[in-house]
């Protein structure tokens, strides 16, 4: 089973599975957000991807600089235990 996030924490902790290998070396980290030409070329679409855009900017901003808060959030929507976020 290949899963990567809070998942695995979640597997472990809850069903006892077992870590056989991690991602390291082969996921980047990178997400990248793609969008239809179409869109972008729509004022209005441009302007509500470029919003968009910028949210997800300042919500990774805040989570790093606030990055207790964000566990706690963390913690409130997956049940996971505080210290696997934080760890």
């Amino acid at each position: 089973w290949a899963i990567y996030g809070y998942n695995g924490q979640l597997a472990i902790a809850k069903q006892g599975a077992r870590l056989l290998k991690t991602g390291v070396g082969y996921l980047s980290g990178n997400f990248p957000i793609y969008a239809n030409p179409r869109a972008v070329d729509d004022p209005l679409l441009h302007a509500a991807l470029t919003d968009f855009l910028l949210r997800i900017q300042r919500a990774y901003a805040f989570a790093n600089k606030n990055f207790p808060v964000y566990a706690a959030a963390q913690v409130a929507e997956t049940h996971l235990p505080l210290q696997d976020i934080l760890d």
